[in-house]
């Protein structure tokens, strides 16, 4: 999916109680890994394996990869992430813990993502959208592209 940042549908409230904090340091960025993980339903040992890989690329205010943590009354609950380049702003990691979710969480970390990416001058955003984003995307004003398919080999670790 993509849009035109300069006419998204951005004029939502955010939840009542959530916070949005832009990732700066491991700590942030190991409870970035960790919400990530559990909102996905992956193993929480996934989260170390998350943090480390996304440690390779630092944390910073200059730099093009950069994490956004969502805190709903004091606990981490979404994440979502921006990386830009070649002129155009990617929208990933877009993530909310279930027992946050259907509360407007999703379009907050989304905006957060995009309003940066525009505040800096990119016009246009991307995105990979699941079912369940899907509708959230289309109403902030994404529109399907393209479809692809993608294939995940899972296997028995016993």
């Amino acid at each position: 999916m993509a849009a035109d940042l300069s006419a998204l549908n951005d004029g939502t409230s955010e939840p009542t109680g959530l916070v949005i904090e832009r990732v700066g340091d491991g700590d942030t960025l190991k409870q970035f890994s960790h919400t990530a993980v559990l909102g996905l339903g992956l193993p929480a040992s996934t989260g170390d394996a998350f943090n480390e890989l996304w440690a390779t690329a630092g944390v910073g205010p200059d730099l093009p990869l950069r994490h956004y943590l969502g805190w709903l009354d004091g606990k981490p609950v979404a994440t979502s992430s921006l990386m830009l380049g070649a002129g155009v702003a990617g929208i990933y990691i877009v993530v909310t813990v279930p027992e946050a979710r259907r509360k407007g969480i999703g379009t907050a970390m989304t905006l957060a993502a995009c309003r940066e990416a525009r505040a800096l001058g990119y016009r246009v955003a991307v995105l990979g959208a699941t079912k369940m984003g899907y509708g959230v995307y289309q109403k902030l004003g994404f529109r399907e592209i393209c479809k692809t398919d993608y294939y995940v080999w899972k296997y028995d670790t016993e």
